[in-house]
């Protein structure tokens, strides 16, 4: 998001509102997306970097999880059962960056497992997110300004 501060610093230079907390507010304002962003992710079967989660040991449980989900790809691992862990998946935002994580049971044990690249912001999600976040930090810098 350091991208996103500069641009919207320079624009917002003289202007008295502060650009750190409407970026985070911004941010506040989409956090379901990178939520949603990152499921997705995780369904693919990748981390935020690229990078695979895992593979299946058994083949038979990789089939079974294949007959679940597909977009994973055969013996790929997804993060997925019952869902409970992923739809624990939560977005801390302070004025300089945001958290992901869960508040499931499970998310320590999973963390330590795969680390804790199975959340965040995916790589290949953040210039569309950043094209859904702009227009929303220019609405709330037009409304701090009254432009």
């Amino acid at each position: 998001m350091g991208t996103i501060r500069s641009t919207f610093k320079a624009y917002s230079e003289g202007t008295g509102i502060d650009i750190d907390t409407i970026i985070a507010e911004s941010i506040e304002e989409t956090k379901t997306i990178i939520i949603g962003f990152n499921k997705e992710n995780l369904k693919q079967g990748f981390k935020i970097d690229g990078t695979r989660i895992g593979t299946y040991a058994s083949l038979s449980y990789a089939a079974k999880k294949f007959a679940q989900n597909s977009a994973a790809g055969f013996g790929n691992i997804d993060l997925f059962l019952s869902g409970d862990w992923a739809n624990a998946i939560t977005v801390r935002v302070n004025k300089k960056s945001f958290t992901t994580f869960s508040i499931d049971t499970k998310a320590l044990k999973l963390e330590t497992k795969y680390s804790k690249l199975i959340y965040g912001l995916p790589n290949k999600y953040k210039d569309e997110y950043i094209q859904i976040l702009k227009p929303i930090i220019i609405r709330r810098i037009k409304e701090a300004t009254n432009s």
